[in-house]
């Protein structure tokens, strides 16, 4: 079994990045390894500071796979427990999306990587409703989002659909990773409290699947 490095959580959250190492002598066999899944919670321009610096280890030959976190649902939670009338927005753009993609795959290229593109994982969407009602009147919070799965799906879909195109216009690969952790049996199993985030669980399937695709 590989054996994954993490850095510890709130240096995670300050550095918006979550890099993960795979040991693992059949990838060692293959090329080097890195797994970037990105939290959105600093300035787009920090983030790809941050991300470039996490990148310098790459070597020419080295296999980049890249995964844009949940956080695209970050929205003003607050504001719209108080106004659900009024327009929302994500803090995070589809063009933030694509701005992001397109400095990092032109770093990894510059820098000699092999990128591999993932979709986002299905969020589950009554964990997520309840997660982020707590503490806020959840009444309005649900008028504006509406049904829950229906929001989920309308919402994601632009950015999977930007990650599709953009891999296609770097040539880089996009493994579809949307449905394959909420459509087992166990999913709730596989996610964070938050219902956005595979767990360590869930992140194992997805490392999985990453190599599946190569083996």
């Amino acid at each position: 079994m590989p054996q994954t490095s993490r850095k510890d959580a709130s240096s995670q959250a300050a550095e918006g990045t979550l890099l993960y190492s795979i040991y693992d002598g059949d990838f060692r066999s293959h090329s080097g390894f890195l797994f970037i899944n990105t939290l959105l919670r600093i300035p787009a321009k920090t983030l790809r500071r941050n991300v470039k610096k996490q990148l310098n280890a790459i070597t020419p030959g080295d296999t980049v796979v890249i995964e844009y976190g949940g956080n695209v649902f970050n929205f003003r939670w607050d504001e719209i427990s108080v106004a659900p009338e009024a327009s929302h927005v994500s803090s995070t753009s589809v063009d933030d999306v694509r701005q992001f993609y397109n400095a990092v795959l032109s770093y990894v290229r510059r820098a000699g990587g092999v990128p591999v593109l993932l979709t986002m994982p299905a969020v589950r969407a009554e964990r997520m409703a309840e997660h982020v009602c707590q503490g806020l009147n959840r009444n309005s919070i649900m008028s504006w989002m509406g049904d829950s799965e229906s929001f989920v799906k309308r919402h994601q879909e632009p950015y999977n659909h930007a990650i599709s195109e953009i891999g296609s216009q770097f040539g880089a690969p996009v493994l579809d990773i949307n449905h394959l952790l909420d459509q087992r049996d166990d999913a709730d199993s596989y996610y964070e409290s938050d219902g956005i985030h595979p767990n360590e669980a869930g992140r194992a399937l997805i490392v999985e699947r990453i190599k599946k695709f190569y083996f």
